[in-house]
């Protein structure tokens, strides 16, 4: 076990440096550090569980599916993110200058822009 877990720290390590230099990967960031942190508690877990005399009375938690959630969340986000983007640069070439109050309100109407209560931040998270 203590093997498996080594070469999943090693996977995530390398995966965190592969995205040092790229831009607006915070989130991403922040999953590889919690998948990170949950193998270091995982370890420390099966090492007292194995080194313990009494391990017949010792139980292991059966792994979260919190970090899994997250992970197909990202996946959604990013999916939602890019239709939102499509809409965005759909709806300035329509209509030539950017009206966002209006984009925020036909956004809505179409499921999009869920995460956006008004027209200030979706200006300030699409505008280039």
């Amino acid at each position: 076990m203590n093997a498996v877990c080594s070469t999943q720290e090693r996977v995530l390590n390398k995966t965190k440096r592969s995205l040092i230099d790229v831009p607006e990967v915070s989130k991403t960031m922040e999953i590889i550090d919690r998948g990170l942190a949950y193998n270091t508690r995982l370890k420390r877990k099966l090492s007292a569980m194995m080194e313990s005399d009494d391990s017949s009375d010792a139980s292991l938690d059966v792994p979260s599916d919190y970090l899994l959630d997250n992970v197909s969340i990202t996946a959604a986000s990013t999916s939602s993110y890019e239709s939102e983007r499509v809409f965005v640069h759909n709806f300035r070439n329509l209509n030539g200058r950017m009206h966002w109050k209006k984009c925020l309100d036909e956004g809505h109407a179409q499921g999009l822009f869920t995460r956006f209560t008004n027209s200030n931040s979706l200006r300030n998270h699409f505008s280039s």
